[in-house]
């Protein structure tokens, strides 16, 4: 987990209305400083191009989590599944990854509260490692709980008829990588890796 200094006052950026909201209760302002390492899903359908030499990632998106929180699901998921198999009376189907990789995805889901609609799917991540003297502006706090879909969406109405939704309450850290200091650490951000 990144090392957290708290600032007094608002984050050096502007933050729009929306991004306040996917916060449980108000964020707070804070450097994010290494050893530690933050973590977000992506999807190759939903890359932009990537950029010129020199500038920000193209994974450079606003959403992270502690990439800690993504190695302990990992590794219970491996665990938890490594006991079923060994207790099936047939064997399964698929292989030991990609059913780690579905588990990740579905629990993540939930915790994270990524609606359905914003990412149907995500099948790899990023990461960016912190080093002992960067400093990340990000605004930090619990993620709030979220519909399934988007009351726009045409799903929305049943799944929240039958009382599905997603539970958030995760750590997030929002960063905005077009803040000149943020920038140069958006240059960092690792190549994506599947589950």
């Amino acid at each position: 987990m990144p090392n957290l200094e708290f600032i007094n006052g608002p984050i050096p950026y502007p933050v729009r209305p929306e991004v306040t909201a996917s916060f449980a209760i108000p964020p707070r302002s804070a450097r994010l400083k290494g050893p530690g390492a933050i973590v977000r899903f992506v999807h190759s359908d939903d890359l932009p191009p990537p950029p010129p030499a020199g500038t920000a990632s193209r994974y450079a998106s606003e959403f992270w989590f502690d990439a800690n929180l993504l190695l302990l699901v990992r590794r219970q998921a491996y665990d938890e599944l490594t006991k079923q198999r060994s207790e099936a009376k047939q064997p399964m189907t698929n292989s030991l990854a990609s059913l780690v990789g579905l588990y990740l995805r579905l629990y993540l889901r939930e915790s994270l509260a990524v609606r359905k609609n914003w990412k149907e799917d995500f099948e790899s991540y990023v990461t960016l490692e912190l080093r002992p003297d960067d400093q990340l502006y990000a605004l930090v706090g619990p993620i709030a709980e979220q519909p399934y879909y988007s009351p726009e969406d045409p799903r929305h109405a049943q799944a929240a008829a039958s009382g599905v939704g997603l539970s958030g309450g995760v750590t997030q850290y929002y960063v905005n990588f077009n803040y000149p200091p943020n920038l140069r650490l958006a240059r960092r951000i690792t190549n994506r890796v599947n589950f």
